[in-house]
């Protein structure tokens, strides 16, 4: 959701919006990495 809502952002010409994603998943750590994103946390659950 973090990377659909940063899409309709910078559609919109937004820059001055902090977005953080969870789950940590593959394309949100490649969009914290890049610049894009501002944060991704693990929400990972031990059994």
């Amino acid at each position: 959701m973090a990377l659909g809502a940063l899409r309709a952002l910078q559609t919109a010409g937004k820059t001055d919006v902090i977005v953080v994603g969870f789950d940590g998943t593959q394309d949100g750590v490649k969009a914290v990495e890049g610049g894009k994103l501002a944060a991704t946390v693990a929400n990972v659950l031990k059994k």
